[in-house]
């Protein structure tokens, strides 16, 4: 030590280096040797151990079944069959399949958090804990399909305390914060626990297999997440649940989404209380004003949320908003974001006065609403006057349509979508605005006329509605889910 010491000495005296520096240089080897020293004690010990360790056992696996329609009609291949098998002799017939996925325990009396789309008409529930070969029946303690998100009530369970997570706050995580996945990943991988970071916040308008929720506001991470995975929790590094597991791109690699937690909150507690979730609801048919539509509709703006359509009747209506309206603040907060205006409105109380200000014709006014109860029956605004869309869909006949023209449209006969609203069925079965509609079941569509029976016969269908659509230059079948 003495030898080195005199050694590095000499060297700053020769370069003009004082004693201090030298002295810190040998200190430096000694600082980062003393982890390595006790290879043996805590301090080489991960710290996502203790979250392992007080996570996991409150990450349950759901094991669920339900009751599915199977027929041949619903094939794509089926008009080639038709003339072999009438209409009146498809087989239609109802199987029981399984399904799995994740959730965790937030309260010791057993309620459990999951996605919606996990226990989504089920027949019946069933739920397991780590470790347990025993499981437990469950009961839906209530679900909202507009953020992806249910509770569970475990029953029968003699009154044992289970484990459970603490629900962290999402607000408070930020890019680049440690985040970890847990799950049980394709079903049967139970207690799989994956690390990364918060890649980004905020996410929205996603395209979701299986129905995209109408309130996205998701958490991006790059903290593996796997089918199965849905439900489960992403934990920050203190083990609290931040968010719930939701979506992933099968397509690339680390990239999965979660439901923060500060919205999954307030939808958690109302459903553990009432078994719905309540919100206000304005009554317009928003979309996000951009430069290009501003052009084009010769507006001296171009930012905020630009009314469609009044719903007659409603908040919206009663104040006085109008079609062509641009709501540039709504109760004193911008509104330039579509998302984050719905959830400025729907996180509301109904019977909240609220100001809204508008800009009409060059001028900035201001308006009063008292909000109601958005309907819990999303099929009632379809019944409302000027509510023009069904299924999420909007039409118009060919002939004459400014958007078939400018899109070189080249079929001659069905109606041309001319817009699909988001998170409606039709946008979960990928509807664009451009296809031309040209069979709804077994109606052939050739003008709107048909377009509106077809409406009226099929309104208050719940089974899967096939569609035939020409798009470009070639057709395609989709399937729409009014559920």
């Amino acid at each position: 030590m003495n030898r080195t010491v005199s050694t590095l000495t000499a060297i700053g005296r020769r370069r003009g280096i004082g004693l201090g520096w030298a002295r810190t240089l040998v200190l430096v080897p000694v600082l980062i040797a003393a982890p390595f020293a006790s290879a043996a004690g805590d301090d080489l010990v991960s710290p996502f151990r203790q979250v392992a360790e007080k996570v996991v056992p409150a990450v349950v696996s759901i094991e669920v079944t339900r009751s599915v329609e199977v027929s041949l009609r619903d094939h794509p291949f089926f008009e080639q069959f038709r003339f072999f098998m009438p209409e009146r002799q498809v087989p239609e017939r109802q199987e029981s399949i399984p399904g799995s996925g994740s959730g965790f325990i937030i309260d010791p009396a057993g309620i459990v958090v999951t996605n919606h789309h996990v226990v989504r008409e089920t027949e019946s529930i069933t739920i397991t804990l780590p470790g347990e070969r025993g499981s437990y029946t469950a009961e839906l303690v209530g679900a909202d399909p507009k953020t992806d998100l249910a509770v569970l009530r475990i029953l029968e369970a003699d009154g044992r305390r289970f484990p459970f997570l603490e629900r962290g706050h999402s607000s408070e995580a930020r890019v680049g914060d440690w985040a970890i996945a847990v799950g049980n990943p394709l079903g049967q991988l139970e207690g799989s626990l994956t690390v990364g970071v918060i890649s980004a916040k905020g996410r929205s308008d996603l395209a979701i297999a299986g129905g995209a929720p109408a309130y996205q506001d998701f958490i991006q991470t790059d903290a593996a997440i796997n089918f199965g995975n849905s439900g489960g929790p992403l934990v920050d590094i203190h083990g609290r649940a931040i968010g719930i597991n939701t979506a992933i791109n099968a397509s690339g690699q680390g990239i999965g989404f979660a439901i923060p937690m500060d919205l999954a909150n307030n939808v958690i507690d109302q459903l553990i209380e009432h078994g719905r979730v309540t919100r206000a609801y304005l009554g317009v048919l928003p979309q996000e004003l951009d430069s290009r539509t501003a052009e084009a509709l010769g507006l001296d703006i171009d930012r905020g949320i630009l009314v469609d359509d009044v719903v007659t009747g409603t908040p919206a209506d009663q104040a006085g908003l109008r079609p062509g309206d641009v709501i540039t603040e709504f109760d004193a907060v911008p509104t330039e974001d579509l998302s984050h205006f719905r959830f400025l409105v729907a996180e509301r109380a109904v019977g909240d006065r609220v100001a809204i200000r508008v800009h009409r014709d060059g001028k900035e006014l201001e308006k009063t609403v008292e909000l109601v109860e958005y309907p819990e029956d999303e099929r009632e605004l379809d019944t409302l006057p000027h509510q023009r869309d069904w299924l999420g869909i909007e039409v118009e006949d060919l002939a004459g349509s400014e958007i078939a023209a400018s899109l070189s449209v080249e079929a001659d006969e069905g109606v041309i979508v001319t817009r699909v609203r988001p998170g409606s069925p039709a946008e979960r079965a990928e509807l664009r605005v451009g296809d031309v509609i040209q069979k709804i079941k077994n109606l052939r569509i050739e003008n709107l006329e048909d377009f509106q029976e077809a409406q009226e016969k099929f309104r208050d269908s719940r089974k899967r509605i096939g569609l035939l659509v020409q798009r470009q230059a070639y057709s395609t079948f989709l399937f729409i889910d009014p559920e």
